[in-house]
């Protein structure tokens, strides 16, 4: 979930690159909606974005019933102090990565969710509605 443009497309290509077949929406409120009408195996959600933000994208989340409000959010921000990564945590979010995105970091995420793309286990990709960077 982001709303730069640029930042999209990067993302987008990295996670591409690891095998994965992103999904992108631009604000916390279409994010809610495509979480809705399908299942994701992970969300990257930016902070800043106009209509409704990260944090308040996935507290909203967190509180939707059915397995929707289990999938892993990633807070991708370039807030890097302590107190933005306690923010995230504090609304739900599951991890953290700092922008510009880092591709070796996203990888290592990615593997802590148990996530592998395509190249990596020779089958479909895993889904990620997202691409904040």
């Amino acid at each position: 979930v982001e709303d730069n443009p640029v930042n999209v497309v990067l993302a987008e290509a990295m996670l591409r690159h690891l095998g994965h077949q992103p999904e992108s929406v631009h604000n916390g409120l279409q994010a809610l909606q495509a979480l809705q009408a399908a299942q994701w195996d992970l969300v990257l959600m930016d902070m800043q974005m106009p209509e409704l933000d990260g944090a308040g994208a996935t507290r909203a989340l967190r509180a939707m019933p059915g397995p929707a409000a289990r999938v892993p959010v990633v807070a991708m921000t370039a807030n890097v102090r302590l107190e933005d990564r306690e923010a995230c945590l504090a609304a739900g979010m599951d991890d953290y990565l700092a922008k510009p995105l880092d591709v070796a970091a996203l990888h290592a995420v990615l593997a802590r969710f148990g996530l592998r793309g395509a190249a990596a286990e020779g089958s479909a990709p895993a889904g990620v509605p997202d691409s904040g960077s």
